[in-house]
């Protein structure tokens, strides 16, 4: 899950619903891009290992 949302509620109800990571986007684009990078290695890197 990539959301804006902070809210407590908000992450629980996604984990509820069945997401395996729930991560808040930055207002900065900058950040954001970040950000994108590192969720770019973070699955890249979770498909390497379950494909292993």
């Amino acid at each position: 899950m990539l959301t804006s949302s902070q809210r407590e509620e908000d992450i629980k109800a996604s984990y509820d619903e069945g997401v395996n990571s729930y991560v808040c986007k930055p207002v900065n684009f900058d950040q954001f891009v970040s950000v994108a990078k590192m969720l770019k290695m973070y699955w890249v890197d979770i498909n390497k290992s379950t494909n292993s």
